[in-house]
């Protein structure tokens, strides 16, 4: 993951260099003139034309998504730079915009002088942000090894644990009070299920399990710590037994985001959700092990549509991250997936639906950042790798998965490794979000 930051570190050093140069550049050309502003008073200032007002737009572009995948590696690396980068890249927007303005009094000459020096300065103040992240990367861990432990788990045969100990649970989960003590409690009775398939890579088949296929399976707990958060460990579910390991997506990660927030469900800050999943993914996109493609309108059409011309175009989507909401269907036994339907209402999607969907456009990836997506969640939906949600999870927590998971990924991680990383991260959150992601494998 390191050698991924660093070069995204380094790409993120040519742009801010690149924007900072192209509007020395560009002031340099640009007239200077005095006018009033909207009250009235003269100022003196510059005076582009359309054409450089939209070279500058362009710049000022570069300048912000610079911002949030710079924001997003602080956040990922927890630095806590001496510098304020919001403040200093509002400061610069004055200057990259062509915007800044002074009193009528100064020369042109002074003006330019004064116009190059402070950016400058603004600009070595960003670029001590990025030494920092540079020296604050730690350096990349050496890949776990998994041995493969199939845990067939049986109802019948389980004794110690009752469904009322899983259902309270649950529901503490899905209201948002469950803590570390009621997790462990349940997972010490869950543990001796396992038998001897207590380490490495814990495949678990609850085609038998009853009631306790609806157990957080990730809070296992060996009385010592919580298996899911050891390195040395993976936990994964499935319907069958894998008969190869997991490797890493290829590259670049061809990542189709779908964002669905149906009229008549609560409603969803799709311009919000977007942006987070692009700072996320940004530094992965600007150095090329990335292309992201965000539909907002949560439609099938659209998502078929923009599967076929991925794929006519030769490049097929390789991943899909589905933003929205979700619920348990009891009559079917299925996890079920809102769509946005020709009406603008919920349109539920389940698994014979997708597995339907993805036969013809095969993926490697689907994440479903929806509640209840995990809840007898369906394997078999036609992507060989699924991370769902058992419960709601937060914005910030979804960000952080997104963060650990992709870059992880891109950067060639083993994506039981990826999900270890992403649960150690949000075990240092407030609440217990580490085990609302799940991870299940159709191989």
């Amino acid at each position: 993951m390191s050698s991924v930051s660093l070069s995204v570190v380094a790409k993120l050093r040519d742009e801010l260099r690149f924007v900072i140069d192209q509007t020395l550049a560009l002031a340099a050309v640009v007239p200077f003139r005095r006018r009033c502003d909207q009250e009235g008073r003269t100022m003196a200032r510059l005076d582009p034309s359309p054409r450089q007002i939209a070279q500058a737009a362009a710049a000022h572009a570069r300048l912000q998504r610079w911002q949030g995948i710079t924001k997003s590696l602080l956040r990922r690396y927890a630095i806590t730079p001496a510098v304020d980068v919001d403040h200093e890249v509002r400061k610069a927007a004055a200057y990259v915009l062509l915007q800044r303005m002074t009193q009528p009094g100064i020369t042109a000459g002074q003006w330019h002088a004064a116009f190059n020096r402070e950016l400058t300065s603004i600009g070595l103040k960003l670029e001590e942000v990025l030494d920092l992240c540079e020296r604050s990367i730690p350096p990349s861990s050496p890949p776990a090894e998994y041995r493969p432990s199939d845990v067939c788990i049986d109802a019948g045969r389980a004794t110690g644990v009752t469904a009322n100990d899983v259902d309270e649970v649950i529901d503490a989960c899905a209201a948002g009070r469950a803590n570390v003590a009621m997790l462990q409690n349940l997972g010490e009775k869950l543990f001796p299920l396992l038998g001897d398939g207590a380490g490495g890579w814990i495949r678990l088949n609850l085609a038998a399990a009853g009631f306790l296929a609806r157990a957080p399976w990730e809070a296992l707990h060996d009385g010592k710590d919580f298996l899911a958060l050891q390195p040395s460990i993976a936990i994964s579910h499935t319907l069958g037994s894998a008969s190869v390991a997991p490797v890493a997506s290829e590259m670049p990660l061809r990542l189709l985001v779908m964002i669905s927030s149906p009229s008549n469900l609560r409603a969803l800050n799709v311009d919000h959700e977007a942006q987070l999943l692009r700072e996320a993914l940004g530094g992965l996109e600007l150095i090329g092990r990335a292309e992201v493609h965000i539909a907002t309108d949560g439609s099938l059409d659209t998502m078929l549509r923009m599967l076929r011309v991925a794929e006519d175009a030769g490049r097929p989507y390789n991943a899909w991250h589905f933003i929205g909401h979700g619920r348990f269907n009891a009559t079917s036994g299925q996890s079920e997936l809102a769509m946005v339907g020709n009406d603008g209402k919920a349109q539920f999607a389940d698994a014979s639906q997708l597995r339907v969907l993805f036969r013809a456009h095969p993926l490697r990836l689907a994440v479903f950042n929806a509640c209840e997506s995990g809840t007898f969640a369906p394997v078999d939906c036609g992507a060989a790798v699924v991370v769902a949600m058992q419960f709601r999870i937060s914005d910030d927590a979804a960000i952080v998965l997104a963060d650990e998971l992709y870059g992880a990924l891109a950067a060639g991680a083993d994506i039981r490794k990826a999900m270890t990383d992403v649960r150690r991260a949000l075990f240092f959150r407030p609440g217990v979000e580490w085990i609302t992601p799940i991870l299940m494998l159709d191989f």
